[in-house]
């Protein structure tokens, strides 16, 4: 018996029994593939950057100089921007013992950061506060909107005193004022350090942002640029605004007087804080997208490099300054063709590796010819001076 033919068409109950065709799924954006990618990269980095001493000074371990209880005439002399000696600060002789062994500490870390990232890492912390933080380590917050505060401030107003205390709450232990300082040892044998401060002052991003978020009306440069006065540097103003305005707004606030210094700014945090600030133009970079998978971008920057090109060349095809040798030259005819290069000097990458140090900035600054200074950008920590 021959089974009956299939028919396609409406079944029994209604219902179309024709397969389905080929559903097609739009390829994502350029703009898409982008702002995933950064989405993605942002969380990597807040991820690392999660164990900042921004959001709790106790993550310095022995990289912090506790300078509470240091000598009033030697605080006073650091306040005034002048370099103190760390002996003139903490005069005890068992304390001083391990106040050098702490500058130690803090100044080898200092260096790692400088020449690993090129960041100014140390900072003299000016108050230390506590409170339960409700936001996520990597919220996002437009603090400049007026409608992101007044909604912010709203939400607080609703909160009862039940919520205040919620368990999922992450505990604060953070610096209030930073002060860049810089811990340089002085004598043979490392006998003393020499602390001194530069004359600028901020607000801990991590604090501000708390506040701002829970509707604090609050503008952390003009305060911070306060503590500046005629008659010399005085942090107490700004330290009880802030004391005032954590009591209002944050859970559980409280506000030490304490003194302390060590590493605070985290590379991570500052890469964060980069991506956040170039984001809006990022979309627009074919290296970019590359990255993010746009397969277009990747074919744009598939072209070969120029062919490097040795003895002299016709003067109309110079394009650097001074004698070049053949891989110097060749670095400006791929620039000129439009390629996206990084330069890596020799022996020059990292601390980390052996050989004399020398400079990426150095070689591309001397042949640079000026029609091609807006495609170079130069990467590596500050060129020592002679």
């Amino acid at each position: 018996m021959t089974a009956p033919a299939r028919i396609q068409g409406p079944g029994p109950d209604g219902a179309d029994s024709r397969p389905e065709g080929p559903v097609a799924v739009p390829h994502a954006t350029t703009a898409q593939l982008v702002d995933r990618a950064l989405q993605q990269w942002r969380t990597a980095l807040t991820a690392r950057a999660g164990d900042s001493a921004l959001t709790d000074v106790d993550r310095l371990g022995d990289a912090r100089l506790e300078l509470s209880a240091a000598h009033p005439s030697g605080t006073a002399q650091l306040f005034a921007g002048r370099p103190t000696r760390l002996s003139n600060l903490v005069r005890e002789g068992a304390a001083l013992s391990t106040a050098k062994r702490r500058a130690r500490a803090v100044g080898a870390l200092a260096e790692d950061h400088a020449q690993r990232y090129g960041l100014a890492t140390a900072f003299l912390a000016i108050g230390v506060a506590t409170w339960t933080d409700d936001a996520p380590d990597d919220a996002a917050v437009d603090l400049d909107s007026v409608d992101a505060l007044a909604h912010a401030a709203s939400a607080g107003a609703q909160r009862s005193g039940a919520e205040a205390t919620h368990a999922t709450g992450t505990r604060r232990h953070a610096p209030v004022l930073l002060r860049p300082v810089t811990v340089a040892p002085r004598g043979r044998g490392e006998s003393d350090y020499d602390l001194a401060l530069e004359p600028s002052l901020e607000i801990n991003p991590v604090l501000a942002s708390a506040l701002r978020r829970r509707g604090a009306l609050l503008d952390p440069h003009a305060l911070a640029r306060a503590a500046f006065t005629a008659s010399g540097f005085d942090p107490r103003p700004a330290l009880e605004r802030l004391r005032a305005l954590g009591v209002a707004v944050l859970d559980d606030f409280q506000l030490e007087d304490r003194l302390l210094v060590g590493t605070f700014a985290h590379p991570e945090q500052s890469l964060v804080d980069d991506l956040d600030a170039l984001a809006p133009a990022l979309q627009g970079h074919e290296v970019i997208a590359a990255l993010a998978g746009d397969q277009r971008a990747i074919d744009a920057l598939a072209h070969p490099l120029p062919p490097m090109m040795r003895g002299d060349r016709p003067l109309d095809q110079e394009r650097g300054v001074g004698d070049l040798d053949p891989a110097q030259a060749h670095v400006l005819d791929a620039v000129a063709a439009g390629h996206h290069l990084l330069v890596d000097h020799a022996g020059s990458a990292s601390p980390t590796r052996g050989g004399p140090r020398r400079f990426p900035v150095r070689a591309m600054s001397r042949f640079v010819h000026p029609s091609l200074f807006d495609h170079v950008v130069t990467l590596g920590p500050a060129e020592p001076q002679a």
